[in-house]
């Protein structure tokens, strides 16, 4: 039985997994024209390294699920390190009332998809001031407004644990990750 389910399923994943993105991004950002999508290796964008993972986006329906609306208000700054294509930096600056929000980018290229997403939609975001940093985060100082961090398994090891310190150290306030 567990051999007939798994010839079943096998060819019925990867079309359901690809449904369930089309899905997910017309339902949850109805009008939005994001290119998002897919995975990238770190080697394709020559950053490759053993603490770092390769670009893959989030979910569409991660960030409404382990952040309620209600909980954000205008004095919050949100942060997405390891932005990617920009994908959590839209849904935050189109579904909250930031003030501000920032993603945090190693990769000057995905960071340049992230802006044209960003530019393309601007007229469906919520929160107008969205800067998208090119930065290593090892390099990177957070500001010290933060008070909402958001990773999506960007990057491992030291490298994750210099980001966090950085980031505990820089906020004046509670900081919800």
């Amino acid at each position: 039985m567990q051999r007939v389910a798994r010839l079943i399923l096998r060819p019925v994943k990867p079309v359901y997994l690809r449904l369930r993105e089309r899905l997910g991004h017309a339902i949850l950002v109805p009008g939005a024209e994001l290119r998002t999508e897919g995975v990238v290796p770190l080697e394709d964008l020559d950053l490759a390294h053993s603490e770092r993972n390769p670009y893959k986006a989030a979910g569409w329906s991660i960030l409404p699920r382990i952040l309620p609306a209600r909980e954000i208000s205008r004095a919050d700054v949100f942060i997405d390190y390891g932005s990617g294509m920009g994908r959590i930096v839209y849904e935050a600056a189109a579904r909250y009332p930031f003030q501000r929000v920032i993603g945090l980018e190693l990769s000057s290229q995905l960071n340049e998809i992230a802006r044209s997403n960003l530019d393309r939609n601007a007229h469906l975001l919520r929160c107008r001031d969205v800067e998208l940093i090119t930065a290593d985060v090892l390099d990177y100082q957070p500001p010290s407004d933060i008070t909402v961090a958001f990773f999506y398994n960007p990057f491992t090891g030291r490298t994750f644990e210099t980001a966090v310190h950085r980031l505990l150290d820089a906020v004046e306030g509670p900081l919800r990750i």
